[in-house]
C-alpha cells in the first residue's frame, strides 16, 4: 500500500477520483473510503463501504477542509491511510467569468418569455438590458455578476415568479419574503433591485463596507446578527439565505456552470 491519490477539481459539487495506490499481489484486497469534516461533525462512506474496487468517485457537497480515510483490508489485517483535501466553494466576490451576452443567451435558450411589459417601465425592456444592469449593479459592489444572475434566475423561476413575490416588485432574490402572505421588499427599478441583491450578497460574503448608498433593507439585519462575512461562497448560504436551504448554493452554482 503506497498511498491515496486524489484527482480532479477540488470544488464543491465537482466529482473527485479517489485511487488507492497499491503494488504487488493485490488479489483479494478490499478497500474502504471514508470522508470527514469538522472533527467528525460531518462524515460518510464513499461507495457504500468496503469493496474490491481500488478507486471510487466522491463529490463533496460543500467547501472546507476534509480528511479522507482509506482502509486497505487483507483478510484480518488492514492498512490505514489518511489524506487532507481542501475543497473550494463558488466565490461570491470577484471578477466576472461570464459576460452579459452569455447570460442573455442562456436565458433565451430556456424558452421562457421575458416580462418586458413589466420591466420596460422599470428600466430594462429586454433581457439584454436586464443582464447589462446585472453587470453594472453587481460590479459596483465587487460581486460576481454571474452569481447575481444565477441566484435571480433560481429565485424567480427565470423571471416567471408565481410565488409570494410579484414581478413588479423588482425583488429578484426574495429579500424580506418570508411566506406566502409576505412578499418582501419592493424596489423602484430593475437596477435598484439588483443593487440591493448585490449588497446583500456582499454583506454575507465580506466585512467590506458598501461602495454605494445602501438600498438593501435587510443589510442592517446582517450587521445586527453578526453575519457579515459568514458566507464567502455560495455553498455557505445554505441555511442562511434560504432556510433550511439544503443545496441552495449548489443549485445557483449549477446555473453558473452553464455560463462558463
Amino acid at each position: 500500500v503506497e498511498g491515496l491519490d486524489v484527482s480532479g477539481e477540488a470544488r464543491s459539487g465537482k466529482p473527485l477520483r479517489l485511487q488507492a495506490r497499491v503494488s504487488g499481489d493485490t488479489s483479494g484486497l478490499k478497500y474502504k473510503f471514508v470522508w470527514e469534516k469538522g472533527g467528525w461533525a460531518k462524515w460518510g462512506t464513499v461507495g457504500g463501504g468496503s469493496t474490491s474496487s481500488a478507486s471510487c468517485e466522491w463529490t463533496p457537497s460543500e467547501p472546507g477542509e476534509y480528511t479522507l480515510y482509506l482502509d486497505v483490508i487483507d483478510g484480518e489485517q488492514a492498512k490505514h491511510l489518511t489524506r487532507k483535501v481542501t475543497v473550494d466553494g463558488t466565490p461570491i466576490m470577484g471578477v466576472s467569468t461570464a459576460s452579459a451576452e452569455s447570460m442573455a443567451r442562456l436565458y433565451v435558450s430556456t424558452g421562457y418569455v421575458y416580462p418586458s411589459e413589466v420591466y420596460s417601465q422599470k428600466g430594462a425592456s429586454n433581457i439584454a438590458e436586464f443582464c447589462n444592469q446585472i453587470v453594472l449593479a453587481s460590479s459596483s459592489e465587487g460581486v460576481r455578476p454571474e452569481v447575481v444572475f444565477a441566484q435571480a434566475m433560481l429565485e424567480t423561476g427565470w423571471l416567471q415568479f408565481g410565488g409570494s413575490v410579484s414581478a413588479d416588485q423588482c425583488n429578484f432574490a426574495g429579500l424580506g419574503a418570508t411566506g406566502a402572505q409576505v412578499g418582501g421588499a419592493r424596489f423602484d427599478s430593475v437596477y435598484q433591485g439588483l443593487l440591493a441583491q448585490s449588497q446583500h450578497l456582499k454583506g454575507y460574503a465580506t466585512h467590506m463596507p458598501l461602495n454605494n448608498s445602501c438600498v438593501d433593507p435587510r443589510y442592517q439585519i446582517l450587521i445586527a446578527k453578526g453575519r457579515l462575512g459568514t458566507a464567502p461562497c455560495l455553498e455557505d448560504l445554505n441555511g442562511l439565505w434560504a432556510v433550511p436551504g439544503e443545496g441552495y448554493g449548489q443549485r445557483i452554482a449549477l446555473i453558473i456552470d452553464k455560463l462558463i
